[in-house]
C-alpha cells in the first residue's frame, strides 16, 4: 500500500517546483549541490547520483513528472512536473498557473512523454 511519495522523491519534485522551469539531470544536480551549500567544484557522490536518476525514472513512470526533449547528447532529456500533477502540488491558483505557464513556454510539448 503506497503512502504517498518519499523524501527523495518529494525533494526532486520541490527542486524543479522552485526553478519554475524543465531542468536536466545535470541541472538538477547541481541545485541539490547549491542547496546543500556545498562547494562550486563539489560533485555529488555516485551513490547519490544513481539513487536520484533512479528516483526521477520512477517519478516518471508514475506520472509525477514528463520528460521533455529527444534525449541524448545533442538534446537531453528536461523534467517537469505533470501538467496533471501541478493541480495537486500547488496549492495556491497563482503558482499553478506559473508553472504550466513555465512549460508552455518551453516550446517543447511537442516532444513530451505524458
Amino acid at each position: 500500500m503506497s503512502r504517498g511519495l518519499g523524501w527523495q522523491q518529494r525533494y526532486l519534485v520541490a527542486v524543479i517546483r522552485k526553478q519554475r522551469k524543465p531542468m536536466t539531470f545535470a541541472e538538477i544536480c547541481a541545485a541539490m549541490l547549491k542547496a546543500s551549500e556545498a562547494p562550486p567544484e563539489a560533485q555529488l557522490w555516485q551513490s547519490a547520483e544513481r539513487s536520484a536518476r533512479h528516483t526521477l525514472h520512477g517519478l516518471v513512470r508514475d506520472q509525477v513528472l514528463i520528460t521533455l526533449g529527444k534525449g541524448g547528447r545533442a538534446e537531453p532529456h528536461r523534467y517537469f512536473i505533470h501538467p496533471k500533477a501541478i493541480g495537486f502540488i500547488c496549492q495556491e491558483e497563482s503558482e499553478s498557473k506559473a508553472l504550466l505557464q513555465a512549460l508552455l513556454d518551453d516550446g517543447a510539448v511537442q516532444t513530451a512523454r505524458f
